[in-house]
């Protein structure tokens, strides 16, 4: 048993088989398809020298029978198999499910038969039938990391400092950049800066520190404003209000201090996080790695097919990469660019017959690549079975992500 459909050059398909309407009779030229061979005679020698080979023009034939009604039936047929116009056929059986591009030569009709005979000839330039499935190989494979339950610490600085820098009771307070404080001067009086507020939920325990060592009710301190003995002199403090509540943050240089180039570090995060290494305020969580992908130099790419054939060869850079190349280990092919890539850079490669390209896609604009191909490079093109390759780059070959899309070529069905 087999499937025949016919597709238009519009999307539109017809089923010849398993369709009352038509009955196929015969299938000409879906067999392995005829070569040419060019050879040259030498005279007073026996035989030939060989030159060249190739293999023609594919032709395929269908004759049908058209059930009735024969004219509604016989006009479908010639809205997809208009003269010179593109067809495709899709042909499946127990073993192939494959394609074949073409172009229609003719269609005729024998109408005066006791039952109409459609005769059909398609041209197909590409002789050979495409399997319908690609194969896609990946040099690297996607480890997966994320794991149920899981928890996200909320670690990042959730105080932002307003303060600007300003002189109080002989006491400088310079803010800077990252949010940190430098403080300097004799405190006259007791100097105190605002430093923003924090909204906190309730019922849930606060970390504040961010104090030099050092602090103390005669000196220095870091705390919750109205928050009472909840200070930070140096070795943090924590706080769990019990609604949610809005509270400023303040820094106390007492009267007689004398401070220089004194640097306060205030941070307000969630107590349950350890780790009190400064923050920059809104600062994320530590990332969660929910995946990695894991590169390989080497891998097997499988032609599917019966012929050799090329592939589609997609890299992707994420990351720098300077001068990236595939090696063809059987063969020693090589396949090599003269470019830097850049992050998100997406170069195509296509070694397919008739198909031949290399561009660049960066930041949504295409190049054309074949000016930058090293001397030597080969259009690589796939045994059946397995092909092995090598990819790399003279720099940083860890951000190239490779992928070979083959499509599967078979000489007949």
């Amino acid at each position: 048993m087999y499937t025949l459909i016919a597709q238009n050059k519009y999307g539109e398909q017809l089923e010849l088989t398993h369709n009352e309407a038509y009955v196929i009779t015969d299938i000409d030229g879906i067999d392995p398809p005829d070569a040419v061979i060019n050879t040259t005679r030498n005279a007073n020698v026996d035989g030939s020298i060989y030159n060249s080979s190739y293999v023609d023009n594919r032709t395929i034939t269908i004759t049908l029978a058209i059930n009735g009604p024969a004219e509604a039936n016989r006009i479908q047929l010639y809205q997809f198999f208009k003269a010179k116009y593109p067809v495709r056929l899709y042909y499946k059986n127990a073993t192939r499910d494959v394609y074949i591009d073409g172009y229609v030569r003719n269609i005729q009709i024998d109408f005066f038969n006791k039952k109409q005979i459609a005769q059909i000839t398609i041209i197909c330039p590409n002789p050979f039938f495409n399997g319908v499935s690609d194969s896609i190989t990946e040099f690297g494979t996607v480890e997966g990391l994320f794991e149920f339950p899981f928890n996200i610490e909320e670690s990042a600085n959730l105080l932002d400092v307003t303060a600007d820098t300003t002189t109080t009771n002989g006491i400088t307070f310079t803010v800077n950049d990252d949010g940190t404080i430098t403080v300097d001067g004799t405190a006259t009086g007791n100097a105190y800066l605002v430093l923003g507020a924090v909204n906190l939920a309730g019922n849930i325990t606060y970390a504040l520190n961010g104090c030099p060592e050092g602090g103390g009710n005669s000196t220095y301190r870091l705390y919750w404003q109205g928050v009472t003995g909840n200070y930070d002199e140096g070795e943090g403090t924590t706080y769990t209000p019990d609604s949610n509540s809005n509270i400023n943050i303040r820094i106390v240089i007492y009267e007689g201090a004398t401070v220089d180039n004194l640097v306060f570090k205030p941070m307000v995060r969630v107590a349950s996080v350890e780790d009190d290494a400064y923050m920059e305020y809104g600062d994320p969580p530590g990332a969660i790695e929910f995946s990695r992908i894991l590169l390989n130099e080497e891998t097997n790419v499988i032609n599917g097919g019966d012929i050799d054939s090329g592939a589609i060869i997609e890299l992707r850079a994420m990351g720098e990469v300077g001068t990236p190349g595939i090696y063809n280990v059987e063969t020693r092919e090589t396949f090599i660019i003269n470019v830097t890539m850049q992050e998100g850079d997406l170069i195509t490669i296509n070694t397919k017959k008739k198909e031949k390209s290399v561009t660049l896609l960066r930041d949504g604009v295409t190049t054309n690549l074949i000016g930058s191909l090293a001397s030597g490079s080969s259009w690589l093109q796939l045994e059946p079975g397995d092909n092995t390759f090598i990819v790399s780059a003279d720099t940083f070959p860890e951000n190239l992500y490779v992928t070979f899309t083959v499509v599967n070529q078979f000489e007949g069905v």
